[in-house]
């Protein structure tokens, strides 16, 4: 299942895991479409709920996935 943010479809676990984050939330808020895709296609490597909120962490740091 997946949520709709800002238009762009992303997988539940990120959906639930970025507002347990605010700042993590507000990294992505400001990421242009082409890098939250790159931030979503990332998680399809993610495996945990452990896995989920590290990687969310690293979203906050400003770490880049592109």
């Amino acid at each position: 299942m997946n949520n709709v943010f800002d238009g762009i479809e992303m997988p539940m676990g990120l959906g639930m895991a970025l507002p347990k984050n605010v700042p993590a939330l507000d990294m992505f808020s400001n990421m242009d479409a082409s890098h939250k895709q790159a931030v979503i296609d990332y998680t399809h490597q993610i495996n945990s709920k452990n896995e989920m909120h590290e990687f969310v962490r690293e979203i906050a740091e400003g770490k880049s996935f592109m």
